[in-house]
């Protein structure tokens, strides 16, 4: 996700890991979904 927002190291560093297991989360959930998506249209 830091790699996907572009966001400096240091700031990154700053993210609280229960805030950017959060975000990984939801990233991955929406990925699965823009796939499921793909895939039925298929």
């Amino acid at each position: 996700m830091i790699r996907v927002l572009n966001l400096p190291a240091e700031l990154a560093e700053q993210i609280d890991a229960s805030v950017r297991d959060e975000y990984s989360r939801l990233w991955i959930a929406v990925e699965s979904a823009r796939q499921r998506e793909r895939d039925f249209d298929a």
